[in-house]
């Protein structure tokens, strides 16, 4: 088969398709064709499968299923293929409060929601819902309610707010007062 000038990132595309695949929701060969075929991607199922086993190599925890829901999916998420720390275990690119037990839900402009979609969407603890008034979407977390979160969710300034659970909203408060605080005249 001839080789399409974007032949190079076949692989990348094939990743980028995984990423948004989970056990419930795989990816088909015939998805992953019809996407390399959609970027002027000329390709084989060979070629899949040679591309699936370098992914593999290179850290990418790739499975297959088979049946009625035949495909592929990432297995592992959390975690970016080949950055290994020191005792050989994967960093985690999201971010530790993102794992914990406490639902806090956030209320912000499409903008913010797109800003942490593209982070966390394929997190089993991110939830997003439109919101109750025109332009505004309701985001739900699981996590950790610490200084770190706090720190996250002030990055955002004004255009995120925190809406419950009302103890974390007043640990929210308590956080921002001690750093206000911090830089008042005296």
């Amino acid at each position: 088969m001839a080789r399409s000038a974007n032949q190079k990132l076949k692989i990348l595309y094939i990743l980028q398709l995984l990423e948004h695949s989970d056990e419930a929701h795989p990816v088909t060969m015939k998805d992953i064709l019809e996407e390399l075929e959609r970027h002027g991607i000329a390709a084989e199922r060979k070629g899949i499968y040679d591309d699936l086993d370098a992914l593999r190599e290179f850290g990418c925890s790739i499975a297959g299923k088979r049946g009625r829901l035949a495909g592929y999916y990432l297995e592992k998420r959390g975690t970016e293929p080949g950055r290994e720390t020191k005792d050989g275990q994967y960093e985690a690119s999201i971010p530790r409060w993102l794992s914990g037990d406490t639902k806090v839900e956030l209320v912000c402009g499409e903008e913010p929601a797109a800003v942490m979609r593209e982070a966390f969407g394929h997190s089993e603890y991110f939830r997003e819902k439109p919101g109750k008034k025109a332009g505004l979407v309701s985001v739900r977390l699981k996590v950790t309610a610490d200084a770190s979160f706090f720190g996250w969710l002030a990055c955002f300034g004004t255009n995120v707010r925190l809406t419950a659970p009302a103890p974390v909203i007043r640990e929210y408060r308590k956080y921002l007062k001690e750093i206000r605080n911090m830089y008042k005249d005296e």
